[in-house]
């Protein structure tokens, strides 16, 4: 009996483990079919190109007009400023100096004040007749206020206007004071544009020497700020293009409908920070 029952169990094994033995070589196929697809894709994505820095430095500072590699500046700043505007101090003093203000005020007091008994003038009368005489006096009568040219008496109303503050100290005295102001002005709006020019020519002779180039707001930056941002953005540009190509990669090599890459294989390897791109900007 005993013989009988054990000649029933093993076919019942046998067609038990079949089944078993059938997924279970399923699975291991699965396993390896899925396993040498993903090591082709991984295999694929790691032969992509990868970002070479000292390549796309040297294109990017050529496109610049910078030496490659691109160092940080020697001297700050601060100091190359100062020197700067310590020459244009000095330039614009030469031109326009204290000195030479006062003197052209005193040539203003000297040229419109009133005149004095004796002294030679030249005015213009109303008929356009030009005179060069020595003025002896101012009366008033009633026929009106004569001036006394040379040898002959003119009436005020038959000079030009603009002459009489030759023969009136108020009159004079305001005008001397308009020319001084305007003279004040004037002075001081050609310092100004003297000197913003020199700011410009000297700013260039001393900045770009030394690693340094205007921005769009016309301040002195760093060559390695603006090496730093265009290598950046190159290497962002990069890394979105490659990303693209995995994600191609990856629809071509789905097993069965669904394929995980491994991160660190798949993921652009972020913008490193290039030695000779330099700190921040002064």
């Amino acid at each position: 009996m005993a013989k009988k029952s054990s000649s029933y169990l093993l076919p019942m094994l046998i067609l038990l483990l079949v089944p078993v033995l059938i997924i279970a070589g399923a699975g291991i196929l699965f396993y390896f079919g899925y396993q040498n697809k993903k090591a082709e894709l991984e295999s694929k994505i790691a032969a992509l190109p990868k970002f070479n820095e000292v390549k796309e430095g040297e294109d990017i500072a050529a496109k610049l007009g910078f030496v490659y590699p691109v160092l940080d500046p020697q001297e700050k700043y601060q100091v190359l400023d100062k020197k700067v505007k310590s020459m244009v101090a000095a330039k614009v003093e030469q031109k326009f100096s204290s000195k030479l203000l006062s003197k052209k005020m005193i040539e203003i007091r000297e040229k419109y004040s009133a005149a004095k008994i004796g002294q030679v003038i030249e005015v213009q009368l109303t008929n356009n007749v030009r005179l060069r005489e020595p003025f002896w006096s101012k009366e008033k009568s009633t026929g009106g206020i004569y001036i006394k040219l040379g040898p002959k008496k003119y009436r005020l109303d038959q000079i030009m206007d603009n002459y009489y503050y030759l023969f009136d100290s108020k009159i004079s005295d305001i005008l001397i004071r308009k020319k001084i102001r305007a003279l004040d002005r004037a002075f001081k709006a050609g310092r100004r544009k003297y000197a913003k020019k020199l700011m410009e020519e000297y700013g260039k002779k001393v900045f770009i020497p030394a690693g340094y180039s205007l921005d769009s707001k016309s301040r002195w930056v760093p060559n390695t700020y603006y090496f730093r941002e265009a290598l950046k953005k190159q290497h962002e540009k990069f890394n979105k293009e490659r990303l693209e190509k995995i994600r191609k990669l990856c629809k071509e090599y789905r097993f069965l409908g669904f394929i995980p890459v491994d991160k660190a294989v798949a993921n652009p390897v972020p913008a490193k920070k290039e030695k000779a791109a330099g700190k921040d900007k002064h």
